[in-house]
């Protein structure tokens, strides 16, 4: 222990004094020539390599700022699958429809009547539940319609696979006591690019006629690939003095992006 105390202590150096460091060559010639005052051993080692024997480095591959691969979808697996209804009592938003307004305006699909070419409007279903419909009747005429009137024609933004719309069958006759048996029935039919129709459904229940009928029935469509451009629902004519006409509401359809 005595011979580590008595070890002569490190005397601080005086700062006071600018240091000054004297170099025997400049430092531009040592980066030339680093071996020029190397050991002869060293100095052969330096001497002999050079860049040229060393790999290029490579560098990494840098993405510009901002950006990134793209993901890769295989084209049979959808983004968007959902089933879209339009109940024509609220808007997309959730907004309340007025009674009047225009159909497509409201749902951005195209909706005409394809007798006319005429305009398609929400409709307040005041005589079968009191909720909105779609008709091609204008305010101020019952909602109800046939095809001698017209009919509906919705096509879509991209082919689908499955539409459905409510319908509800009713006999006009002026009075309960002159009800007839009558056989036109509510349809909705589905056509491709094309123009061919290529699926049908009619209304499955008991017509209006010495009863009420069934009422509210969902008519559907669907075909094995998406190929559902255009639909057309009405009702169907036949030779009674009062023809049965329909009220229509929920249109859905399925829609894959």
């Amino acid at each position: 222990m005595s011979a580590i105390l008595e070890r002569p202590r490190p005397i601080s150096a005086d700062t006071g004094k600018p240091a000054s460091v004297r170099l025997d060559r400049s430092l531009s010639e040592l980066l030339r020539n680093p071996a020029a005052t190397a050991s002869p051993e060293l100095a052969r080692r330096l001497g002999t390599v050079s860049l040229a024997d060393f790999p290029p480095l490579e560098r990494p591959k840098l993405r510009p700022p901002g950006t990134r691969p793209p993901i890769k979808i295989p084209p049979d697996i959808p983004r968007i699958d959902v089933t879209v209804l339009f109940d024509f009592d609220k808007d997309l938003e959730g907004n309340p429809v007025p009674d009047g307004a225009l159909a497509d305006a409201v749902y951005g699909l195209t909706m005409r009547n394809p007798l006319n070419n005429g305009p398609v409007y929400v409709r307040k279903q005041v005589y079968v539940g009191g909720s909105n419909g779609v008709s091609i009747h204008a305010p101020g005429t019952t909602p109800c319609f046939y095809v001698r009137e017209g009919a509906v024609d919705v096509l879509f933004d991209r082919p689908t696979d499955a539409v459905s719309i409510k319908a509800h069958p009713v006999c006009e006759t002026p009075c309960p006591g002159d009800m007839q048996i009558t056989t036109g029935r509510p349809f909705l039919e589905a056509y491709d690019s094309a123009g061919k129709r290529i699926a049908v459904a009619y209304y499955a229940g008991t017509l209006p006629g010495a009863s009420a009928g069934d009422g509210w029935m969902t008519l559907a469509v669907k075909v094995p690939s998406r190929s559902i451009t255009r639909v057309r629902f009405s009702c169907q004519a036949d030779a009674a003095q009062w023809p049965n006409k329909s009220y229509f509401d929920n249109l859905s359809y399925h829609l894959v992006i």
